[in-house]
């Protein structure tokens, strides 16, 4: 919390207290999570080293209980460290071993995250194709609506400014900067910093004309009209909106509507999606009922051979 009012020498004293009350009670749980608030704190003041260092720390205790998804998730703390100290290269790494586990058991608020990281960390390396395809993959699994689905529009933001789609970076620069100040909410300290560096860069290089259109066009995008013009229009290889939509009938549908056809396809039942996605079981029904629409879809196992083929699809450019 003293991190997210901007406070970060308060949330370094939380922190150094934690981990000193937690050695002494010798509790190895209460550690791990006070190296983690630790590690957060020093991420707020710019301490990456330090973070790194609490990170590996509790990397090692949290993987002495034998939870997969809690050293998963641990892990994917310490990527994040890595990239702000300039690790890439061990953070890409740690990320292809968490990721699949997290993708597997985490709820989607930890997938989305951790998604995230393993996008910008690509987008570090230089690799726009797999860092746009990471950041796609969160803004369907995140609702339109929330702050999870920010981080990616910003994700694509920065590709498209690394593609020299300037125009397209700073729309959705600015279509992000109006949610989060809709929402209340800031990004980490690092993260803010590159996006806004790029966006200033994207205002220096526009013609004034262009600056203008950017800005006026994000005015318009909120929700799931911002998810799908970041979705619309990959700047990574210079599609156009139009072009995608002719070769990828996954423009078609909202994204919270190929979310609930991808749980379809992976056996769920209506319940079982409402309680995962939490939806009503008629809200998802209403959600099946216009993928069927818009796709000519007739049942649905029509409904999960379709969002399979597409799953297997994204699984084969990933690798």
């Amino acid at each position: 919390m003293a991190c997210q009012r901007a406070d970060p020498e308060e949330a370094l004293r939380l922190g150094e207290q934690a981990v000193q009350i937690e050695r002494m009670r010798r509790d190895p749980a209460g550690l791990a999570n006070a190296l983690d608030a630790r590690a957060a704190a020093r991420l707020c003041r710019g301490e990456f080293a330090g973070a790194v260092a609490d990170l590996r720390e509790c990397l090692e205790v949290v993987a002495s209980f034998g939870r997969p998804q809690d050293t998963a998730w641990c892990s994917h703390h310490l990527a994040w460290a890595l990239l702000q100290a300039g690790g890439e290269l061990e953070a890409d790494d740690l990320m292809s071993r968490c990721l699949p586990v997290l993708r597997q058991q985490a709820p989607w608020p930890r997938t989305a995250a951790a998604l995230h990281t393993a996008g910008a960390i690509r987008l570090a390396l230089g690799r726009l194709r797999s860092a746009e395809t990471l950041f796609s993959e969160v803004l369907r699994i995140a609702p339109g609506a929330s702050f999870h689905a920010l981080y990616p529009v910003e994700g694509l933001a920065l590709v498209a400014m690394e593609s020299s789609d300037m125009q397209r970076a700073l729309r959705l620069y600015e279509a992000s900067a109006q949610a989060r100040r809709r929402l209340g909410t800031e990004p980490e300290g690092p993260w803010r910093h590159r996006v806004e560096q790029a966006a200033e860069r994207a205002r220096t290089q526009l013609p004034a004309a262009a600056r203008e259109a950017a800005v006026t066009g994000a005015r318009g995008l909120r929700g799931e009209r911002l998810v799908a013009y970041a979705l619309g229009a990959g700047s990574a290889d210079h599609r156009t909106r139009r072009d995608v939509r002719a070769t990828d009938d996954r423009f078609l549908l909202t994204a919270r509507e190929f979310m609930v056809a991808e749980l379809v396809a992976e056996g769920l039942t209506n319940r079982q999606i409402a309680d995962r996605l939490g939806l009503s079981i008629h809200t998802v029904a209403t959600h099946l009922d216009k993928v069927r629409d818009k796709l000519g879809l007739r049942s649905r196992t029509q409904t999960a051979l379709w969002a399979a083929a597409r799953t297997e699809g994204e699984w084969t450019a990933r690798r």
